[in-house]
């Protein structure tokens, strides 16, 4: 029997196709089905974060939304809040996000004024810089603590009516040092930047500050603040602030009122009468002081009653408490508005000099 002739090289090529490919690799097919899974995996986590990450549509277009940040408040109850509000769109992704980055530990209680279009980032940046919503409020020197009342209301940082409250809040006015019935005086005429719907004590407290900060600056200190000897001196600086027109005669006007005191003469400052009319009286300003105004039994006319008033007839400014906690020494007894344009004044030694200037007074 004839033996089977042994296979030429090339039949045996032809016999095993697979012989020289490697066990473990793959066919094209399969790898680019891979590809193309990861890819699209990869491409939808990214427009899920992107979409998370990203402001959701609000149906107020056109303003900021004001959310207020309890103090306390856990971060996780923050981003609910935040979600609730409309402000971002999970808070699963927002937890998850300040928890990495470590906001979750930096977050500050306020109210927060959010942009329309803000990222789910740029809100937690502002969570993490206290980035608070501002109220600019601009205080004029000589305003009364009623006027500063009606300032803080317009710009939406608090009532007047508990800011009047917290002014006379014996509580708070014990923590600030003193022994007066109101802050009348303590308020330091300035512009600020309040947080929107601050809390009155807070509020009362950055302007008290404000006011020691300055009178600081002009007396060197003010550690007996607290004292009757600066009170007093505080009651004629808010006399001062209602009575000068130009700040280079303020110290001059100063000095009549002192004169005044030194020899027990009546202060016949026209500013406390006006400050009855319009705060006890709840009349309006008048436009001249008449001399049936003069005669109007209050505490607080100097016409009738010798020596101070019981407390400051407004918040007075740099410039008057300056002129009385730096005197400067004069003989005028009597001084008199001259011009309603230009705001000067006429100071006299005599009550014959002084009667000369015939144009009335008015305008305090």
């Amino acid at each position: 029997m004839k033996s089977q002739p042994k296979p030429t090289e090339k039949a045996k090529k032809v016999s095993n196709p697979n012989r020289n490919l490697h066990p473990k690799k793959q066919a094209p097919g399969r790898k680019n089905a891979l590809v193309i899974f990861v890819a699209a995996f990869a491409l939808l986590l990214c427009s899920l974060v992107l979409f998370f990450f990203s402001a959701p549509p609000r149906k107020d277009n056109t303003q900021a939304q004001l959310v207020k940040i309890r103090p306390g408040i856990s971060p996780r109850q923050v981003g609910s809040e935040l979600q609730s509000e409309g402000i971002i769109r999970s808070a699963f992704f927002f937890n998850l996000y300040i928890k990495i980055s470590g906001i979750d530990r930096q977050i500050k209680a306020g109210n927060y004024k959010f942009p329309d279009g803000a990222a789910m980032v740029t809100v937690a940046s502002m969570l993490r810089d206290g980035d608070t919503a501002k109220a600019k409020v601009v205080i004029p020197e000589g305003f009364l603590v009623r006027q500063i009342g009606q300032e803080l209301e317009k710009a939406g940082v608090c009532s007047q009516t508990s800011f009047l409250l917290a002014t006379r809040d014996k509580g708070l006015i014990h923590e600030l040092g003193l022994n007066v019935e109101n802050l009348e005086g303590f308020l330091f005429p300035d512009t600020y930047y309040f947080d929107v719907e601050s809390e009155p004590n807070d509020v009362v407290r950055k302007m008290v500050a404000n006011f020691v900060k300055t009178v600081s600056g002009i007396v060197g200190n003010a550690e007996n603040f607290g004292s009757k000897e600066f009170y007093d001196k505080l009651i004629l600086a808010s006399i001062v602030e209602r009575e000068y027109r130009v700040p280079s005669e303020a110290k001059l006007i100063a000095s009549v009122f002192n004169n005044r005191l030194k020899i027990g003469m009546a202060l016949q400052s026209c500013a406390t009468v006006v400050y009855v009319i319009t705060e006890k009286l709840g009349r309006p300003h008048p436009e001249v002081v008449t001399y049936k105004d003069l005669a109007i039994p209050d505490a607080y006319n100097t016409y009738l009653h010798p020596g101070l008033p019981p407390g400051p007839i407004c918040n007075p400014g740099e410039v008057a408490l300056d002129a009385v906690f730096n005197p400067t020494k004069s003989q005028y007894l009597y001084f008199r508005l001259l011009s309603n344009e230009t705001g000067q004044h006429r100071f006299s030694r005599t009550f014959d000099e002084h009667v000369q200037a015939v144009i009335p007074v008015k305008g305090y």
